[in-house]
């Protein structure tokens, strides 16, 4: 009796680690990185493109230095949550996102990163790439990032046409 009570159990055992080792973002994959990077942005929201460089220290935060359109290049963004932050020819301005509308593509950002962040465990392999599909305050969301190092490859929030690929991403401290 005791030694198939012990042989269910090493069964059962075996059966649940297998279970837990096919868990998303198991098989070695890496969780994506939403926080502490900085990369090459080409956002398209609506109907404006703009090319920069996009950082992001922590949640709640990030960063636009644009470089395209040639009109904007030069200006650089910041929305800390509360604020957007314009600097540009060595003067700097706040102002609240809802005086700017372009600046919505930012507070969207955020708002998408901040909740991709708090069920980043959620990603799945899919198609080569780690997949986040979720719901935040700007709409449905997809994140899509490297599995092998986390980096993000796109950020896509259809309702508000709202899509952004990512290069160049480097993990800063």
């Amino acid at each position: 009796m005791f030694r198939r009570l012990s042989a269910v159990c090493a069964v059962l055992a075996c059966f649940v680690l297998l279970l837990t080792s096919c868990s998303p973002g198991a098989a070695g994959h890496t969780a994506p990185t939403f926080t502490g990077f900085s990369c090459k942005a080409d956002i398209a929201y609506r109907d404006m493109t703009v090319k920069g460089r996009l950082s992001r220290v922590s949640a709640g935060t990030l960063t636009l230095e644009i470089e395209e359109p040639a009109t904007l290049s030069g200006m650089k963004l910041s929305w800390d949550g509360e604020q957007v932050r314009v600097n540009m020819l060595g003067l700097s301005v706040e102002l609240d996102p809802a005086d700017i509308p372009a600046s919505a593509l930012g507070s969207a950002l955020v708002d998408t990163l901040d909740a991709a962040l708090r069920v980043q465990d959620q990603a799945v392999f899919s198609d080569g790439v780690m997949k986040l599909d979720g719901e935040c305050a700007a709409g449905s969301y997809t994140v899509t990032s490297d599995p092998a190092t986390g980096a993000l490859l796109t950020v896509a929030v259809p309702d508000l046409e709202l899509r952004a690929s990512f290069a160049d991403f480097t993990a800063e401290t």
